[in-house]
């Protein structure tokens, strides 16, 4: 289903009841108020139960299995190709030195070395120095996206 169909066709059936229901009781000689607040109150029932459809929704998403796969594909497509190659290799080995990540994604030192210091930059990994070697980490934010580590945190 279309997202915002539902709401819209309500919204549609909620703008044009209020005129008809207002004209039609000045002609009857009623209140034309009473109306408007029943309407009123059904847009507020609407709301309420929309609000516990969005509870039931994510409550279900977290504890589908599947969730977490989904939550760590979706997270992935934000970034290019090779972004999403060094990522993947810090989401699956943990904690790493930069020479070990141009061993495993098979890109070259340069590329890995500009890729990293742009996901640095964006406080994605974080990056220090063990030595003669960069070690990589993912920044504790990230961790969440692990396979292992979502349920955990």
């Amino acid at each position: 289903m279309i997202p915002g169909l539902y709401e819209l066709i309500v919204l549609i059936a909620v703008l044009s009841i209020p005129p008809v229901i207002y004209y039609d009781a000045r002609r009857k000689g009623k209140n034309p108020y009473f109306w408007s607040f029943a309407v009123l109150i059904g847009l507020l029932l609407n709301y309420f139960v929309g609000l516990l459809l969005v509870a039931v929704y994510f409550i279900h998403r977290d504890n589908n299995p599947n969730s977490a796969v989904a939550l760590k594909d979706e997270f992935l497509n934000l970034f290019d190709l090779n972004e999403r190659k060094v990522l993947e290799c810090l989401l699956n080995h943990g904690e790493m030195n930069q020479s070990e990540i141009v061993a495993r994604t098979k890109l070259s030192h340069a590329t890995v070395s500009r890729i990293l210091k742009n996901l640095e930059s964006r406080n994605i990994v974080v990056r220090h120095r063990n030595g003669m070697q960069k070690v990589v980490r993912l920044s504790d934010d990230i961790k969440c996206f692990g396979s292992d580590r979502r349920k955990s945190s």
